[in-house]
């Protein structure tokens, strides 16, 4: 019985005990509230940083696919070029319009070509070649 009579409390320390508790417990509660925000604010200052990734990312691949379907142009352009004067070798040096057959293709078609090459000592005369698929 001695040790049961000697953990008996008075009112005055069992008030001090639930103050410090509650105090305990508000400290804790305020911690996990600021806590709970460096979350959230270290959440959107990621999600910030992923979306400038992405879009930054999407900017240069948009570019390079620009920059490939120039070059893939250039080339096609090159190819029907080429195949225009090694039908006709003779007329490297002169202004050639390339134009489609009528019916055959469109305006926009990329086969309607314009070649313009500098002029020899031969006269300014254009040589109309006829492109067929």
């Amino acid at each position: 019985m001695d040790g049961w009579l000697a953990r008996m409390l008075t009112v005055k320390q069992w008030d001090d005990y639930v103050r410090f508790n509650k105090a305990r417990a508000d400290k804790e509660m305020c911690n996990s509230v600021q806590l709970r925000e460096s979350i959230l604010h270290t959440l959107q200052q990621t999600s910030s940083d992923l979306l400038a990734q992405h879009t930054a990312t999407a900017y240069g691949y948009r570019h390079r696919l620009h920059e490939y379907n120039m070059s893939l142009d250039e080339l096609y352009y090159q190819k029907k070029l080429v195949s225009v004067f090694a039908v006709v070798p003779s007329v490297s040096r002169r202004s050639v319009d390339v134009i489609p057959h009528i019916g055959s293709l469109s305006t926009t078609d990329p086969d309607l070509l314009r070649v313009s090459a500098m002029c020899g000592e031969r006269d300014d005369s254009t040589v109309l070649f006829t492109c067929i698929k």
